[in-house]
């Protein structure tokens, strides 16, 4: 301690014993001195305990035979990174029939074995970790002055304890894609814990059956609309519940919707155009046909105008003025910097072409009928 102090030129303070002891709170272990040598707090600690247990042949021995040091790494105190050397003691082993001689003792309350951080910034970097890459780790951790490489964070994510699923109550099921498009797993989620159980390789029926048939407590299970996974929950555990989530719920919601609409077309076009009188309405009506037809004015003025691009026009024109000055298609291309393709199509045309549309049939033309239709509550039949 004293050589540290020699050889550092910045200014060095010493930190409360018994403020340390309980600052850490670590049972069996005191902290005999300390120093704050620039944007570094030194800590030296010892166990405390008078006895230890002989791995192999499980007796007591209070032999001592040497000492080694041990340094940790702690959590960041104000910004400043803490190393805590550990004065770690060899034990000779009284028992004369031991096969080991000589072992060293575990402070497992303080740190694991082979480990160079204590256990509290262990538990404080996986929670950190667990929530993002390696690569991103090894940056976060930097800022927060306890560097890790991407390789420590990896280890450290992957030293967790998998918890032990013995009971699950509601699970959710879904595909995951390992390369998108080729080839595809299953995820199985904990709903109550949003945390993932499980990945199965692929998203055949078969393996889902047997991974479900594992655990017949489930009462519930969460999925998408495709049927594989629907016949494998009846097949294992016909008696859960199948909740489709709230995505496929708004998803088949407007698809119904959809359907609906155009099988009453029919009737809704023959209804408008049987009919040629404007019945006489109640001034709730009337106020409110005044204010859809506000709304609705520009709607339906865009849906009934023939939609041409701009941007058409403008290529329109571009191309039948080169080509009047006697400019090849190709040229013309690398004028304008357009596909060779789009200069073919405008060659021949003396009009924009009007956008085409997907639908086969002009809703526009009834949305007043299906709006009052809605509101009214009349019936199309």
């Amino acid at each position: 301690m004293r050589e540290i102090a020699n050889k550092s030129k910045d200014i060095i303070y010493s930190l409360n014993k018994k403020a340390l002891k309980y600052f850490f709170g670590v049972k069996n272990i005191s902290f005999y001195s300390s120093l704050i040598v620039g944007d570094t707090i030194k800590l030296f600690a010892k166990a405390n305990k008078r006895f230890v247990i002989c791995p192999c042949c499980k007796q007591r021995s209070s032999h001592v035979h040497s000492y080694y040091e041990r340094k940790l790494s702690d959590l960041p105190i104000s910004g400043k990174r803490v190393i805590i050397s550990f004065k770690a003691r060899k034990f000779r082993c009284e028992n004369p029939n031991c096969s080991r001689k000589i072992f060293s003792e575990q402070a497992t309350s303080f740190t694991l074995k082979y480990c160079r951080r204590t256990n509290r910034l262990t538990a404080y970097l996986q929670k950190i970790l667990i929530e993002m890459s390696a690569q991103k780790g090894s940056l976060i951790t930097g800022y927060l002055g306890v560097k890790q490489s991407s390789s420590s964070c990896l280890r450290i994510v992957s030293q967790m304890p998998i918890p032990d699923q013995k009971y699950l109550h509601v699970v959710g099921i879904d595909d995951w894609a390992k390369r998108k498009g080729l080839n595809y797993g299953t995820i199985i989620v904990n709903a109550q814990t949003n945390r993932p159980i499980d990945l199965l390789d692929s998203r055949d029926s078969k393996d889902i059956v047997l991974w479900l048939s594992k655990h017949p407590e489930i009462q519930y299970v969460t999925r998408d609309r495709a049927s594989g996974y629907a016949g494998a929950i009846n097949k294992s555990i016909p008696n859960a519940a199948q909740i489709a989530d709230k995505f496929h719920i708004l998803k088949n919601f407007g698809d119904y919707i959809a359907e609906e609409i155009r099988n009453q077309y029919p009737t809704i076009k023959k209804q408008f155009m049987s009919t040629q009188e404007v019945t006489t309405k109640t001034d709730s009506e009337t106020s409110f046909s005044t204010i859809s037809q506000i709304v609705d004015t520009e709607l339906l003025e865009r849906a009934k105008s023939i939609h041409v691009s701009p941007r058409s026009e403008t290529l329109l024109k571009e191309v039948q003025r080169l080509k009047s000055k006697g400019f090849s298609q190709r040229k013309i291309a690398k004028i304008i910097h357009a596909n060779k393709c789009t200069v073919r199509k405008y060659w021949h045309l003396t009009a924009p072409q009007p956008r085409l549309s997907n639908g086969t049939n002009n809703y526009h033309l009834f949305l007043c009928n299906i709006i009052e239709g809605c509101h009214r509550g009349h019936k199309y039949a």
